[in-house]
């Protein structure tokens, strides 16, 4: 790797310290809705979504999530939480 490419790869990784997009930003990518023909396919979002109303009848629930940097967990929980919301749940969210 030349050291013009190395400083464009340290530039965006840098660039990942941003704050997470909230649901709704004109920057969000729906990455999983090309997969929504694919009967097998279940987004992660709808997956934990299904999992937590299915489960609701319990006392609680905790979940956690983990990945690389930059990776997009903040941005789904967020819609996560929306979703969860719009359904009546009371949505805890720690960033730890």
């Amino acid at each position: 790797m030349n050291d013009a490419d190395s400083l464009f790869i340290k530039t965006i990784y840098n660039n990942l310290t941003e704050d997470a997009l909230e649901p709704d930003s004109k920057f969000y990518e729906p990455i999983y809705d090309a997969y929504t023909n694919d009967l097998d396919y279940t987004a992660p979002i709808d997956k934990l979504f299904n999992q937590i109303k299915l489960t609701s009848d319990a006392v609680g629930s905790a979940h956690f999530f983990s990945g690389y940097r930059g990776s997009g967990k903040t941005t789904e929980l967020k819609r996560l939480k929306r979703k969860l919301e719009s359904e009546g749940f009371i949505v805890l969210y720690a960033n730890a």
